[in-house]
């Protein structure tokens, strides 16, 4: 049996690794596997383990494969949620980032995504940080009744001081002073220093306590916390409104107000839909989703806080979606009838006419585009339900270039209900029209409302009241903008504003030289009448002492010279500094060098090991096939020798056959040859007749 102590980051999954780790130790002669991921624990370290004995890791990130042993019963997991504001705020601290560096690597929505993942699976005990930190003994009592598994008297206890916050933190300094003794510098980026046993890093730990972020949070990090994660933070119980947001100013910053109306979609259908949810959150399935952003039916939701899936056949889309739609939960598949593979034609240099459809890519190629086929994995619409645990969204979106009426067919329409369908209807070469696939949506009861010559729009039955809302088509009174206008005024704007900053510039020199002329003027004006004031006394005091002008042109040379030599100084002292600053540098860089040279060496070191083992199991079977093959020939050895035996014995059996008759024989011989009176033979002589025959026949017969 497996264990996953899948919690969110900083969130105590550690701790209930280590828990459940000593529990299954104790009870079930457990091993820890580690911090693992779910890619590599399902290609390279689940063939090796054995399926009757217990297992723990940890992870955090959502992965297919761990989905999976958890509905086939082979797995149990256990989960932790911690307030995102303090978790945001503890990773700064572990690993160095600042508080943009995370936003803009996607932190919070790889946050949503996982909680969102781990809480729909089932055989998942969830627990909360501040509940653990409040009572750890009762939180490993939950463990291990989750586990099966029943604590003796005092066992919880124990395992909560073993494991309290002040025996880690003994742990994390013991591990530092073990890696300064090694001559590893402690740096908050490396993150590959860390126990193997408890995986403990030596920064893993701040202070613990709930709510710190109160004391860090800036203003503006609060209005950006707010819209990352407000919502999630109420749902969880954590606020009770947005309030807490906004407690250090009377209003809050631009930045958390709502994205203005501007339509991503090719003809405006996310402005048509959304006259029936505006100002109201939801979710979306988008097959076919082509482009995150660009002619994209559901991108104008997600910047609204709407998540959902996004499904595209091509690795290389999913990884465009990783990248742009955080928060979303994108797959690399196609959507059919059935699950098994498919061709996929692959419209180079238009993504938006790529199709499962043989047909719809025949008329393609004789348009003169350049098709390429691959397969891909197909799933059904009820698979995906099965397997994601996905309720039926307020919206669907499919657009699969040909396909429509095989994606609609794998829908369970019966239990399966989106509120809205938006489905892809354009004319083409070799493509079906509506009329193959309307069938389905109407006798699942939902009811046409719309169609804008490019894609046909659905209700579902109970929104029939909803119908006049698309009963005319996108126009101005809805007050949106296509995204090609924002952008091309956009850069309208910053072409302008670059004109303005030149022509500012441009004035601000040209009043500048005025000053500077203007300034000229009057020193040159001071200057002729200095020159007259200065000629008139240098007539009169011609007489005055020469050596006095002297001594005082003397000093200020000596004062230049005394300038000179500090400015010397302070030169070379900026030149020892900086040669300090590229020794330093160069020092940093020898051992950015060792650590990727270790880290390298890990990597080859673990594949060298990964070779030795697969060697030494084919080393070992072809040992058990010589062994086989050696018990078979000694067996046959065996055989040999007993039936070369028998074989010997009666070889001599009948040499001392043939020794008895030959001495009869001579005997016999000697008889006849003695000289007898006449008559008849005697009856030894008889004897010799009637045995010669019989032993000469049974030679013969041998």
């Amino acid at each position: 049996m497996l264990v996953f102590c899948v919690g969110m980051y900083r969130a105590c999954s550690t701790w209930q690794y280590g828990v459940a780790g000593r529990i299954l130790d104790r009870h079930r002669d457990g091993r820890r596997l580690g911090f693992i991921d779910g890619g590599p624990f399902g290609s390279r370290m689940e063939p090796g383990l054995d399926p009757s004995a217990w297992y723990v890791l940890k992870a955090h990130d959502a992965h297919e494969r761990y989905a999976d042993l958890l509905d086939e019963g082979r797995a149990l997991a256990i989960s932790s949620h911690r307030d995102l504001r303090d978790v945001a705020f503890s990773w700064m601290h572990k690993t160095g980032a600042t508080f943009e560096e995370i936003v803009d690597r996607g932190f919070f929505d790889a946050c949503l995504r996982n909680d969102r993942f781990w809480r729909s699976q089932p055989r998942m005990l969830l627990q909360s940080y501040e509940a653990l930190i409040a009572d750890p003994a009762r939180g490993i009592a939950e463990i291990a009744d989750h586990l099966g598994v029943a604590l003796e008297a005092g066992e919880a206890d124990s395992i909560a001081s073993a494991l309290s916050f002040e025996a880690n933190r003994k742990r994390t300094v013991e591990l530092a002073d073990r890696l300064v003794a090694r001559g590893i510098p402690l740096s908050s980026q490396d993150q590959d220093s860390f126990d193997p046993a408890s995986l403990l890093h030596w920064n893993h730990l701040r202070d613990g306590r709930a709510g710190g972020w109160r004391d860090l949070a800036t203003p503006d990090q609060l209005a950006a916390l707010d819209r990352l994660c407000g919502d999630w933070l109420i749902d969880r119980g954590y606020e009770a409104d947005h309030a807490w947001a906004h407690a250090g100013g009377d209003r809050a910053p631009e930045t958390a107000g709502p994205a203005p109306r501007v339509s991503y979609g090719r003809d405006a259908e996310d402005i048509l839909v959304d006259r029936l949810f505006r100002g109201r959150k939801g979710t979306f399935v988008d097959i076919g989703a082509g482009h995150p952003t660009r002619d994209n039916n559901t991108y104008y939701f997600y910047l609204r806080g709407w998540r959902g899936v996004n499904v595209e056949p091509l690795a290389s889309a999913r990884d465009l979606f990783e990248s742009r739609r955080r928060g979303d939960y994108n797959l690399a598949l196609a959507v059919s009838d059935r699950k098994g593979e498919l061709p996929f034609y692959e419209v180079e240099g238009a993504e938006g006419l790529s199709t499962t459809s043989s047909e719809v890519a025949a008329g393609l190629r004789a348009e003169g585009h350049r098709v390429v086929e691959q397969l891909v994995p197909t799933r059904t619409v009820a698979g995906l339900v099965e397997q994601y645990r996905l309720e039926a969204p307020d919206l669907c979106s499919i657009d699969v270039g040909g396909d429509e009426a095989r994606v609609l067919r794998g829908i369970p329409l019966a239990t399966w209900r989106p509120r809205v369908f938006v489905v892809d209807d354009r004319p083409a070469e070799g493509r079906q029209g509506h009329e193959s696939w309307e069938p389905i949506l109407l006798d699942h009861g939902y009811l046409f409302a719309a169609s804008d010559g490019v894609n046909r729009f659905y209700l579902r039955d109970d929104l029939a009241d909803r119908l006049p809302l698309f009963a005319s088509p996108v126009n101005s009174l809805d007050a949106f903008e296509r995204i090609e206008a924002v952008e091309h005024r956009d850069r309208a704007d910053a072409i302008q504003r670059l004109r303005d900053q030149e022509g500012a510039r441009a004035e601000e020199a040209r009043a500048a030289l005025d000053r500077e002329l203007a300034g000229a003027c009057e020193a040159a004006d001071r200057l002729a009448a200095s020159s007259a004031r200065d000629r008139a006394e240098l007539v009169a005091g011609f007489g005055l002492d020469r050596d006095a002008w002297q001594r005082e042109r003397d000093s200020w040379q000596r004062e230049r010279d005394a300038w000179q030599r500090e400015r010397d100084a302070w030169q070379r002292e900026r030149d020892s500094q900086q040669r300090q600053e590229d020794a330093w540098q160069r020092d940093r860089d020898g051992w950015q060098l060792e650590r990727d040279a270790v880290h390298v060496e890990r990597q080859a070191w673990a594949i060298r090991s990964a070779e030795v083992e697969a060697r030494a199991l084919d080393a070992e079977a072809e040992q058990d096939r010589l062994l086989a093959a050696l018990a078979a020939e000694e067996d046959s050895s065996v055989r040999a020798r007993v039936a070369y035996q028998a074989e010997r014995e009666r070889s001599e059996r009948e040499q001392a056959d043939w020794e008895s008759v030959r001495l009869d024989l001579e005997a016999r011989l000697a008889e006849a040859r003695a000289p007898q009176e006449p008559g008849p033979p005697t009856g030894r002589a008889r004897s010799l007749r009637d045995r010669l025959p019989a032993a000469w026949s049974a030679s013969r017969g041998r």
